[in-house]
């Protein structure tokens, strides 16, 4: 699914900010963090 450029510059900064938070990306892992802290599975 083709997306605007600024929303792959978002999710790059989510996903860069996410791993110095200490979530690191884990193939095939969840990408997002729930409200609470926790890895939120997105199926």
């Amino acid at each position: 699914m083709p997306m605007h450029s600024s929303t792959v510059d978002a999710l790059r900064r989510y996903r860069w900010m996410r791993d110095l938070a200490g979530e690191p990306a884990a193939e095939g892992g969840a990408f997002f963090i729930s409200t609470r802290g926790r890895l939120q599975i997105i199926a």
